[in-house]
C-alpha cells in the first residue's frame, strides 16, 4: 500500500493515498498563490502613500467577510487603535456576537459602497471570490485592497508561512502552532 494513507483521517476518502502518484502535482496552467489587486492608476504628482504609512496613525478598515482569518485581522486591527467595520453576506447571530466582543462595527451588505468609500483600504477574506462586488467597488474608489500577509508583513519582521487550499486550512495551522509551542 502507498505510505500516507488517509484512513480515519477523512472518511469520505476512504483509504487512498494522501500522496497520490497518479494525479498530477502540477496544474497546467499558473495559478497566483495570492491574490494581488492592481491599484487605480491617478494622474497625481505624488506617489500614494504606502500601507506602512497609512498603518502609522489609527485609521479605518473594512473587512468583507468574517472567516476564520477575518477575524483575527479585526483583533488585531482594533488592539492597535484603528476603526474596524466588517461586513458579510450572511451575518450569523453569532458573527453578531463576535463583532460585539471584538468592538468593531458589523455594517450591511446594501451600503457596501458607502462603507468603501469612507474606508482607508479593504482587507477581503481570503476565501472572497474574484466576482465579488467589494473588488469592483474598491477599484472604482481607489481603495487599497490588502490582504492579511500585507498587515502581518507591516507589522511583523519574522519569516511567514501560508497554508492555501480549499479545506483543511484551520485544522493543519492549529496542527502547527501545536507542534511550534
Amino acid at each position: 500500500p502507498p505510505p500516507f494513507r488517509t484512513l480515519r483521517l477523512a472518511r469520505d476518502h476512504r483509504d487512498r493515498a494522501a500522496l497520490d502518484h497518479v494525479r498530477p502535482v502540477h496544474w497546467r496552467w499558473p495559478r497566483p498563490v495570492l491574490r494581488r489587486r492592481d491599484q487605480p492608476r491617478d494622474h497625481r504628482l505624488m506617489a500614494a502613500p504606502s500601507l506602512d504609512e497609512v498603518l502609522a496613525s489609527p485609521t479605518s478598515a473594512l473587512l468583507v467577510g468574517m472567516g476564520v482569518a477575518n477575524r483575527a485581522v479585526a483583533g488585531a486591527l482594533a488592539r492597535r487603535s484603528h476603526a474596524v467595520v466588517a461586513v458579510d453576506d450572511n451575518p450569523s447571530d453569532e458573527l453578531r456576537a463576535d463583532a460585539d466582543a471584538l468592538g468593531i462595527a458589523l455594517g450591511s451588505s446594501d451600503e457596501l459602497a458607502d462603507l468603501v468609500a469612507a474606508a482607508a483600504f479593504v482587507v477581503p477574506t481570503p476565501g472572497l471570490p474574484e466576482q465579488h462586488e467589494a473588488f469592483a467597488i474598491a477599484d472604482a474608489a481607489g481603495v487599497a485592497v490588502v490582504s492579511e500577509f500585507d498587515l502581518a508583513a507591516v507589522w511583523d519582521d519574522r519569516p511567514i508561512v501560508a497554508v492555501t487550499g480549499t479545506n483543511g486550512k484551520t485544522t493543519t495551522v492549529e496542527l502547527a502552532v501545536a507542534a511550534l509551542a
